[in-house]
């Protein structure tokens, strides 16, 4: 297993002569990572995020003391470096009793993933030094049974490395070998935002700016993941009779890819807001609906906007463009009419509830922007999965037809 290099190791040990040939051998690898001896006014501020290793020393400043005191001492230290966001991480554990490690990990409210129960002279050589093919040997190890976390790892690698370049690239076109860099930067920064934003750009320039960016970004995501030797051979896992996943699983996954969290009301192409006006018919989009309407009494009607981003971004439309839809519970999908006038959605997550969203095409209507501005958007469509439903908008109101006997 190999040790990642962005700054997610952690080292807990109150004696620094014993932390100190560690941290000398991480970073001789470029492995950087943060040292804590157990002093509560040397820990971090606030809980470390995004934590994926943690050497740990089970006796820190406790020695000869009881096993209440040692636990309560290392819960104590843990609980202010690890934070809720650390999630999967592994601990490495320097001690040979295995009891108080137990019982440790059982009252951390953020458990690992693993933990690796071992001694100091396990990682050392002969001379009594640390290896650190040694160490990724043990980590391979108790790793066996846990191959996706080596992936999760790699991923973290790609896109540190991605933002690397991206900030490399950015910089080189910045003019750095002349004197007025910050200037060349600062300009940049705006022209990106102006392209990201047109005629919609207002004071706030530098959120765009940085949102340009992503197209660098991805570029080298994607070339990472192309070109990395470890994905030729899946990392060692084994991805051979796996499983179908659950709807529970399946519709959270897609609300992940399909929706963004929305924190202003700010009137864009993507929103989703409660529909209080123009209500679909459910009988003529749900067969046997007079069936079901009893059980299904409280259908929860949308709307979403699906005004051109370009003409957003320019500052060309009228009156906004929405779509009228409704979310429909798995249990009455079956019973939606599959039809080129309506729209399915993969399974989501909406309100606790899991099922799709559909939209009927015939019902596209206006709005004007005063009203719109009054309505708080329930979250935003991400923009591929918008410009899918705008293709199925244009489709249904550009499909031809013909005369013929």
């Amino acid at each position: 297993m190999k040790v990642p290099t962005t700054g997610r190791v952690v080292i807990i040990d109150d004696s620094h002569e014993e932390a100190l040939p560690l941290i000398h051998l991480l970073s001789h690898h470029g492995i950087s990572s943060r040292y804590y001896n157990g002093d509560p006014d040397l820990l971090p501020l606030q809980p470390l995020e995004g934590v994926r290793i943690v050497f740990l020393d089970i006796e820190i400043g406790t020695y000869g003391q009881d096993n209440k005191s040692k636990v309560s001492k290392i819960l104590g230290v843990l609980n202010r470096v690890i934070g809720a966001s650390s999630t999967p991480f592994i601990i490495i554990a320097w001690t040979k009793h295995t009891e108080l490690l137990e019982e440790v990990i059982s009252k951390l409210p953020v458990p690992p993933l693993k933990t690796l129960n071992m001694e100091k002279i396990d990682c050392k050589d002969q001379e009594g030094n640390y290896r650190i093919d040694l160490i990724s040997a043990k980590l391979t190890d108790i790793m066996q049974d846990i191959g996706s976390f080596q992936a999760l790892l790699l991923w973290e690698e790609i896109i540190h490395q991605a933002a690397n370049l991206t900030i490399n690239d950015s910089y080189q076109l910045s003019n750095p070998q002349g004197n007025e860099w910050d200037e060349n930067m600062q300009n940049i920064l705006y022209n990106l935002a102006k392209a990201q934003q047109g005629t919609q750009l207002k004071e706030h320039v530098l959120g765009p700016a940085l949102r340009a960016f992503t197209g660098i970004y991805f570029d080298y995501i994607e070339k990472s993941l192309l070109n990395n030797s470890l994905l030729e051979d899946n990392a060692g896992l084994n991805f051979k009779n796996k499983n179908r996943l659950s709807p529970e699983v399946m519709s959270s996954i897609n609300s992940k890819l399909l929706f963004s969290k929305v924190e202003s009301r700010e009137v864009t192409p993507g929103n989703v807001y409660i529909n209080d006006r123009t209500k679909l018919d459910l009988s003529l989009l749900v067969t046997k609906f007079e069936e079901i309407k009893a059980e299904w009494d409280t259908p929860q009607f949308i709307i979403l906007e699906v005004t051109p981003t370009c003409d957003y971004a320019q500052d060309k439309w009228q009156l906004s463009r929405m779509l009228p839809g409704v979310f429909v519970p798995l249990k009455y999908l079956k019973n939606v009419k599959r039809a080129d006038y309506v729209f399915i959605s993969q399974l989501i997550q909406f309100n606790r509830d899991i099922g799709s969203l559909v939209f009927d095409l015939r019902y596209l209507t206006t709005r004007n922007f005063e009203d719109v501005a009054k309505m708080l958007p329930l979250f935003r469509i991400r923009h591929p999965f918008l410009v899918d439903i705008q293709s199925k908008v244009a489709g249904h109101i550009a499909r031809p037809g013909y005369f013929a006997l």
